[in-house]
């Protein structure tokens, strides 16, 4: 049975989360899907992944495509069902967890990172990322100098992808 909520933002039945439960086994090839502004050029990707505190992304496993994550899951269908012209970053779960990563300016910091499928009403396939220093979870968000080293590693990574022109499902 579908979610009547969901289905009136647009949603496809499929991405409601419908009491489906958590699944936390990623795969380290799996990929993970972040929208961003479209207008934002190759050049400037940086400015995609900002690393705050449980950042979201869509995880590969439980979307029907990466488009997905143009869906707008918190508007009605009248404000706009999906972000048009924005475009989404993908890059896999092996880039983040299982590494560890060495804060120059504070070398006594070592930070991991840690995908948690977390769904959301509407959009089942719904994950954030989270960090940690020295096994404690951050709350603040990320050093300036460690967030420009993993988006550095990310984006020269030959993993990634950048889908721009995407259409989003319908049923």
């Amino acid at each position: 049975m579908a979610d009547q909520v969901c289905l009136d933002r647009g949603i496809p039945t499929c991405l409601h989360t419908e009491g489906r439960s958590a699944d936390q086994a990623f795969e380290a090839s799996e990929r993970l899907f972040r929208r961003f502004n479209g207008t934002i050029s190759d050049e400037n990707l940086s400015e995609i992944i900002s690393f705050d505190v449980g950042e979201s992304t869509n995880r590969e496993k439980y979307s029907l495509s990466a488009a997905d994550a143009l869906f707008n899951t918190r508007a009605d269908k009248n404000e706009g069902a999906h972000y048009h012209g924005w475009a989404v970053f993908a890059f896999t779960v092996g880039q983040l967890e299982g590494r560890t990563w060495l804060c120059d300016d504070k070398p006594s910091e070592i930070y991991t990172f840690k995908i948690e499928h977390k769904p959301e009403r509407c959009m089942y396939p719904h994950s954030q990322i989270l960090a940690f220093v020295n096994g404690q979870p951050v709350t603040t968000g990320l050093r300036k100098a460690l967030r420009r080293k993993v988006r550095s590693a990310i984006i020269a990574s030959t993993q990634k992808q950048i889908l721009r022109g995407l259409i989003v499902p319908s049923e």
